[in-house]
């Protein structure tokens, strides 16, 4: 990095332009309008202008789901709203996002589930819980992970493990990049190549966009759909587009 220059990250929209200029030491992807930012190791929230709409405060923060954010303060997990008042006192050792009305917690090394008012409607007596899917939540127990209901009622055995295919191509807006040699192109469903394999890195579309760079030491840009470069590629590093904005890593002046 250039004396005098700093990364830092902003966001920008599909034009490559700026919406809000790098000035964050982190940032995250709008969600329900609002964005996780860091700055002098605190997180806070920032609104789609870039309005400071929730202070730099936290340890931990993740992104807004169902109307709630789950945030981390002296080592204990609550809940916030969008004003970041606590909805959920912070009192849990982990927590995730609300998912069908419902969010994992662990206190004292097993996992529950409350509801949004903060109330347990599975008691914690898992040793590990994945977020509800449906009507529906994968657990494990003595060692052994089961699916259980709403209601924590045990519905089936899971596999003892999930077998995993890294080659297996993940389709959006109906292409999936495919590494074929030491290049990255894009197939359709129908396994022919659609963009050719001229990247080095390439990941899945998102909001008909994907990130690509040509070489190691490359700069990231973006493609869309049919393969044009969407704008300049001149990023240290980017993230895919989230309700029409995307995050950036960028070299800026040192203030």
């Amino acid at each position: 990095m250039k004396k005098g220059k700093r990364l830092l990250w902003g966001y920008i929209d599909t034009s490559g332009q700026y919406v809000i200029e790098p000035r964050y030491d982190d940032a995250w992807n709008f969600s329900e309008g609002l964005a996780v930012i860091k700055i002098d190791w605190k997180r806070g929230y920032i609104d789609r202008s870039g309005r400071e709409v929730i202070e730099p405060q936290f340890h931990n923060a993740d992104g807004f789901s169902e109307g709630l954010a789950r945030v981390m303060l002296d080592d204990k997990w609550g809940y916030i709203n969008s004003e970041g008042q606590y909805a959920i006192a912070p009192v849990y050792d982990k927590a995730g996002n609300f998912s069908e009305g419902l969010a994992k917690v662990a206190v004292g090394g097993k996992y529950g589930f409350i509801n949004r008012d903060g109330g347990y409607v599975i008691a914690p007596a898992y040793d590990y819980a994945d977020d509800f899917s449906g009507d529906k939540a994968r657990v494990m127990t003595d060692g052994r992970w089961i699916y259980i209901d709403r209601q924590g009622g045990e519905i089936a055995r899971a596999p003892a493990y999930v077998p995993q295919d890294m080659s297996t191509p993940e389709f959006h807006d109906g292409l999936a990049p495919l590494r074929t040699a030491d290049k990255v192109g894009y197939i359709d469903e129908s396994g022919n190549f659609v963009i050719s394999p001229v990247f080095t890195e390439a990941e899945p579309f998102c909001e008909g966009y994907a990130r690509v760079r040509s070489g190691i030491r490359s700069k990231w840009g973006f493609i869309d759909t049919s393969g044009r470069p969407a704008f300049k590629a001149k990023f240290t590093q980017a993230e895919d587009f989230h309700d029409g904005l995307a995050r950036v890593l960028a070299e800026t002046d040192d203030a």
